[in-house]
């Protein structure tokens, strides 16, 4: 019998420890028999952001004490969404004994990745202790905003890690294009290079829906405004991306056992 989808999400809420946990087994076993375990996964951003900050602010002819912020936070985020959209990839895959073993919500597996991912977030954030030592601590309200942020990013990240997920248990060209399209992505999102050295040419941000989502996460802890058009620009994009979403799953749910 088919199950609504709002009662798979009260149902995944019900067993919120087995994706939770799920998801820090996951990372343990990542980095099993080493001693410090996931914060070499802070000291590794740590370490990349410092090297790439004194090459490219060179590079581009900026300071070094506005620009190491402005990258790092950039790359935190970007780490964020580049291995959840590439572990999404093997969402169901990875999952194929326990989907064909229980009877679980596949909303379980989606947001297993989902907060493993961001636990990993939360652990390259505190490399934001070292950015407040150079700009100083954010108002109360950046932070409200820095939080809300995160809020509006994970919601958004169910239905995009869902449709990833179904599409590449139905069709396995769909990793290499997602990798493919992440490398374009980067190099076409601010994440090197501030956006105002687009010139005439910023309206191609426009386009971009990583630009939007980066916009809120990053401001807030730099301390600059993020326009009303920002804010409207991820709305938006999280209604399509939720109202797609809808359409796909109810159409494929029965069928990703027989996929993978």
């Amino acid at each position: 019998m088919k199950k609504k989808l709002s009662r798979e999400f009260n149902e995944s809420l019900l067993f919120s420890y087995v994706w939770i946990k799920l998801a820090t087994l996951d990372i343990l076993k990542r980095y099993r028999r080493s001693i410090l375990g996931p914060l070499w996964i802070t000291i590794t951003t740590l370490i990349t952001t410092t090297a790439l900050s004194f090459i490219y602010s060179k590079v581009l002819n900026l300071e070094i004490y506005d620009y190491f912020p402005y990258l790092t936070i950039g790359l935190i985020y970007w780490n964020f969404v580049s291995t959840l959209l590439n572990d999404s990839c093997e969402t169901f895959i990875d999952s194929e004994r326990i989907i064909k073993q229980e009877n679980f919500s596949f909303v379980i597996y989606v947001l297993r990745v989902i907060s493993r991912n961001f636990i990993i977030l939360f652990h390259n954030l505190l490399i934001f202790f070292i950015i407040f030592l150079i700009l100083g601590i954010p108002s109360i309200k950046n932070l409200v905003l820095f939080i809300i942020s995160l809020i509006v990013i994970f919601f958004v990240s169910i239905p995009i890690s869902f449709l990833i997920s179904i599409l590449s248990a139905r069709y396995r060209d769909i990793p290499p294009i997602v990798s493919s399209l992440l490398q374009l992505s980067f190099f076409a999102t601010p994440i090197l290079f501030k956006k105002n050295l687009l010139g005439d040419y910023d309206f191609i941000l426009q386009f971009n829906p990583f630009f939007y989502f980066l916009e809120i996460f990053r401001n807030p802890i730099l301390g600059e405004k993020v326009g009303i058009e920002i804010y409207l620009g991820c709305i938006l994009i999280m209604f399509f991306c939720w109202l797609f979403f809808l359409l796909i799953y109810n159409k494929s749910k029965d069928k990703i056992s027989f996929w993978i």
